[in-house]
């Protein structure tokens, strides 16, 4: 759940990304499309509290492993 001001929830510069909240991770890549001007824009979504993100998470999710791919 993002914070009220969604703009207080991270901090970005050259030398850090902070978060104020844990942070976790869902993939999207197996779900449809939604069309921006629908009326169906907003969807509830439950990512499970193992999907923590850790800076090894971060890392696993941003490189690319062929052999991971089954």
């Amino acid at each position: 759940m993002v914070p009220p001001e969604q703009f207080d929830y991270a901090h970005a510069d050259h030398e850090a990304l902070q978060l104020s909240h844990a942070a976790y991770w869902a993939s999207f890549h197996n779900h449809a499309l939604v069309e921006a001007d629908s009326a169906t824009r907003r969807h509830r979504v439950e990512i499970p509290k193992d999907n923590l993100l850790t800076p090894k998470v971060l890392h696993d999710l941003l490189v690319f492993d062929p052999e991971a791919e089954g």
